[in-house]
């Protein structure tokens, strides 16, 4: 079950669209269905559907598509995302997530627990960023070490990932993959992807030892040290 926040995000985008497919149809132009919703967001109808109904959370790259199509702000129906996307700190240490730091083999052996539904072991000195909103306890932040997902998410930026959400087609995900913390979009039955055109191997799925860290609720390219 999502977090209230995530739910509201969905009743406010949903009341959003409602308003304008009505107001489209009153002045007798063709209504943006889901459909064409999800053509331009590049996933399902269901997916539009879970998006809207509060079913899965809603990611930065979907608000900022969702506010063009639609035509609104993002802050109207989303404070959280706006803010992310604005680089916004907040405070609330309630709200201040542990970034996974350390040699590739501590940063692995860290998502193996997350990914086995355990808190994952930090060190003495933690890392931590804040994030604009209330998420679950078992957020965690990690470095993306890689372009694969740029433009989307730059290099050097910081995920944050989140273990208790399933994953959808259209999420950006961190995975295990050859012994090593990676970034894609998951697309489908078991497969990924890479948004970085440069890269070869775009699509490709995990092996028998490959799992899903989390989903990337949001990412953020300010450090900040306590």
């Amino acid at each position: 079950m999502l977090k209230e926040e995530y739910r509201l995000e969905s009743l406010k985008l949903a009341k959003i669209y409602k308003d304008l497919v009505s107001d489209q149809i009153a002045k007798d132009e063709i209504p943006i269905d889901q459909e064409m919703l999800g053509e331009e967001l590049g996933v399902s109808q269901s997916r539009i559907s879970q998006l809207m109904t509060g079913h899965s959370v809603m990611t930065a790259e979907q608000a900022i598509i969702f506010s063009r199509v639609i035509g609104c702000k993002i802050e109207d129906f989303s404070p959280r995302i706006s803010a992310l996307l604005k680089g916004v700190a907040v405070t609330k240490s309630s709200n201040r997530i542990a970034v996974i730091n350390g040699s590739t083999k501590e940063v692995l052996a860290a998502a193996k627990k997350m990914a086995d539904g355990k808190p994952p072991k930090l060190g003495a000195v933690v890392e931590r960023v804040s994030y604009p909103y209330e998420c679950s306890k078992e957020v965690r932040a990690f470095v993306v070490d890689s372009e694969a997902l740029e433009p989307e998410v730059k290099a050097n930026s910081i995920a944050y990932v989140d273990p208790t959400l399933e994953p959808c087609s259209g999420d950006l995900v961190a995975l295990i993959r050859n012994n090593k913390v990676v970034f894609a979009k998951f697309i489908g039955d078991a497969t990924f992807e890479t948004i970085n055109p440069k890269f070869p191997e775009r699509i490709f799925t995990l092996t028998e030892h490959g799992r899903v860290v989390g989903v990337i609720i949001g990412d953020f390219r300010e450090r900040i040290s306590t």
